[in-house]
């Protein structure tokens, strides 16, 4: 029965949410905007919050939360900024699950914020929906990496708007909250070489190199470390820790996205900054196919990239697809269509089939974990 009461709610929250985001967002005023997505990013992070012990990282961040630091084993401390937000909600004997809520608010709020900045150019409902199908259900486990993504993905949105400087900042904070937000800075060069009147060579070449790098990943490994000089990060890549998966099999389950993409090649070059979006969600895409090598979660990495999906669906779910030497036009209507089931038949399977991040069945009351579930 649970993982049926699972099944209705997880629905309900990726097919309601959108509307209101859609909603919300067709506000002329922006203040009400605003105001509309505090709430909803608030009533959505209500369930993060209420989880109980569903997750696999969860544990650790309730016992970080209680105990400290010290209470948990970890190859490297968490990062400053987020031990100072665990602190101060403590010091003010804020229950654990109130703190949860403040994390998934703020997760939920930088992304809402990053669809409403590009309202103009997406479809704001396919934007939200693939959200809360992808980064929302992350939050419940890894909350500080997606936190970190969301933050990011802001950024990307104000560095493309050329306010360089408040992207950088962002940047920064997002990286006192998960250190690897740094990679993010990759903006200011792609925001460069994506750009120019060669950018289709540009890219491919880029991807090229990442793919070389990702298929030997012990020179990738190597340079992670002279980079970094943290055995850690560079253990990710080069650690021999087993993966079921394949090249084939991670590029078939990602294809609907790169053809739905490419497809949209021209549209892109009639909106650059789309146009640098698409190449940092590809590259985020070849650094995710590390955990073809490795099962140690080392394709997070590319998360900081790939959450662009959720701009770059948007927009190909706006835009007709045309081929001009077929003479053949393929409706946005039918872009959005193929894009909700995608997305939708994904979050499904990883869920509820592989079990993805443990949240199935959803279990607001943590006794329930101890008893073993119903």
């Amino acid at each position: 029965m649970n993982y049926f009461f699972t099944l209705i709610i997880y629905t309900l929250i990726i097919l309601l949410f959108p509307f209101c985001v859609q909603f919300a967002l067709n506000r002329k005023e922006k203040a009400p905007r605003i105001w509309f997505i505090i709430l909803i990013s608030l009533l959505a992070a209500i369930f993060v919050g209420f989880r109980g012990q569903s997750g696999t990282d969860t544990v650790m961040y309730m016992a970080n939360y209680e105990f400290g630091s010290t209470s948990i084993t970890r190859w490297v401390e968490m990062e400053k900024g987020f031990i100072l937000l665990n602190q101060v909600f403590r010091k003010f004997g804020v229950p654990v699950e109130f703190f949860f809520i403040f994390i998934s608010f703020l997760t939920n709020f930088f992304a809402l914020l990053s669809i409403n900045k590009l309202r103009d150019y997406i479809n704001v409902y396919v934007a939200s929906f693939v959200y809360f199908t992808t980064i929302y259900f992350q939050s419940f486990n890894i909350i500080r990496q997606t936190l970190a993504v969301s933050i990011c993905l802001y950024a990307y949105v104000l560095f493309m708007d050329k306010k360089y400087i408040a992207s950088v900042i962002l940047i920064l904070i997002a990286a006192q909250i998960h250190r690897t937000a740094y990679l993010c800075l990759v903006i200011i060069i792609a925001g460069i070489l994506f750009k120019g009147r060669k950018s289709k060579w540009t890219i491919g070449i880029v991807m090229l190199m990442l793919l070389i790098l990702v298929m030997h990943r012990n020179s990738f490994g190597n340079l992670v470390l002279a980079l970094t000089h943290n055995q850690y990060y560079a253990g990710y890549i080069l650690r021999d820790s087993g993966s079921s998966s394949s090249f084939i099999t991670y590029y078939l389950k990602i294809s609907p996205v790169l053809i739905i993409s490419f497809l949209n090649w021209k549209n892109y070059r009639s909106n650059p900054k789309f146009l640098v979006l698409f190449g940092l969600m590809l590259m985020g895409y070849i650094l995710s196919s590390l955990g073809v090598y490795t099962s140690t979660e080392v394709n997070r990495i590319g998360l900081y990239f790939t959450a662009l999906n959720i701009i770059i669906m948007g927009y190909c779910a706006n835009n007709n697809i045309t081929f001009d030497h077929l003479k053949i036009l393929l409706d946005k209507r039918v872009i959005t269509t193929l894009i909700i089931i995608y997305f939708f038949c994904t979050m499904i399977f990883g869920i509820f089939i592989q079990k993805n991040n443990q949240i199935v069945p959803y279990r607001s009351d943590p006794s329930l974990i101890s008893n073993g579930g119903i």
